[in-house]
């Protein structure tokens, strides 16, 4: 299923001052998503921007307990490996760090610990290999919930 992007010949008024903007009609299965077609950034109006967030947070409420009663698992699961994704860059570059301490330490002392490098090395690929293989399971649950 692909969505079906078009867009609506009407103008709606908007509440910021600037005079008429255009509506984005989205189609994504049975979703009907409407889209203003300016965009602002958090820092331009950040109160306006939270209380969109607030306006739209009981649609995807509605969504994710829709989503949650079709396919309760692959929801949890596919959330989980979101979660651990956004981690990724912070326990690799905390690995990062530790190995190159290590290795400042070795240097400062002349004589480089083998193991804890070693040790260190192991840590940092093992870590890159479970998050390699959890965006892949997520993606594999993405897909099949996406059907």
């Amino acid at each position: 299923m692909t969505p079906e992007y078009h867009s609506s010949d009407q103008e709606e008024p908007t509440d910021n001052g600037s005079g008429n903007q255009a509506v984005e009609d989205l189609q994504l299965g049975v979703w009907s998503l409407r889209m203003e077609g300016s965009h602002s950034t958090v820092f331009e109006a950040p109160k306006k921007l939270w209380k969109e967030i607030q306006d739209i947070s009981p649609f995807v409420l509605h969504l994710v307990t829709d989503v949650y009663t079709v396919a309760p698992y692959h929801l949890i699961v596919y959330l989980f490996c979101k979660f651990v994704h956004g981690l990724q860059d912070l326990l690799l570059l905390a690995f990062s760090d530790k190995l190159l301490r290590i290795i400042e330490a070795g240097l400062l002392s002349g004589t480089p610990d083998v193991y804890e490098i070693s040790f260190a090395i192991f840590l940092r690929l093992a870590c890159a290999f479970l998050f390699a293989s959890l965006k892949w399971y997520g993606y594999v649950i993405f897909l099949l919930l996406m059907q």
